[in-house]
């Protein structure tokens, strides 16, 4: 495995820990179920309570089965797209329980062979004052096979600063991107669009 993937996955475990912790302390927040946890997604018809027909929801990878959050968006790089689904994001590092993390996104996604991934995306700021750009400040986007780390499908990675802006709660990106399942290096430019919950 690439030194870079295991320090994707370092980032993304840590990111995880943070979305989860905020979930659980966010007791009367619409979507708790009661114990703290957001809901999970499932693949039972479900009714909208309004008389309706039912939908279906397919059940997300990640957070025991359930997503992150409720945010969608795409992600497009070379030539293929995306859809990302139950996406959480952390607005500040007191939220991440991190100070050189001003902001972080997860998200959850599908390839077209049908493999779950996940969506990372962090603003670091090694400084500690919570800048969201500036001499210093990095962006980072990773998408990435969540079903087989060691041989990954898909493994996307923005090479250095990505262009990553807020806007209330939507979050664009762009820049270009390594794929990291080859040894060689293949650059892509890739845009992203993402609203957060």
């Amino acid at each position: 495995m690439r030194l870079k993937n295991i320090a994707m996955l370092l980032a993304v475990f840590a990111l995880s820990l943070a979305l989860l912790a905020c979930s659980s302390s966010d007791d009367g927040d619409a979507g708790d179920n009661g114990n703290g946890d957001q809901p999970t997604a499932t693949a039972e018809p479900t009714s909208d309570g309004n008389g309706d027909e039912p939908t279906t929801t397919a059940e997300p990878a990640g957070n025991g089965g359930g997503g992150f959050g409720s945010g969608t968006g795409t992600l497009t790089i070379g030539d293929e797209t995306w859809e990302i689904t139950g996406v959480g994001c952390v607005f500040s590092a007191e939220e991440a329980g991190n100070p050189d993390f001003p902001f972080n996104l997860a998200g959850i996604g599908e390839s077209s062979t049908g493999v779950r991934t996940q969506l990372s995306v962090d603003i670091y700021d090694p400084s500690g004052q919570e800048r969201l750009e500036g001499d210093g400040v990095t962006h980072s986007i990773s998408f990435y096979d969540s079903e087989d780390f060691a041989n990954p499908s898909v493994s996307w990675e923005s090479i250095e600063a990505t262009g990553i802006t807020i806007d209330g709660k939507t979050i664009h990106g762009e820049g270009d991107f390594d794929d990291g399942t080859t040894d060689e290096f293949e650059e892509e430019p890739g845009t992203m669009e993402v609203s957060c919950p």
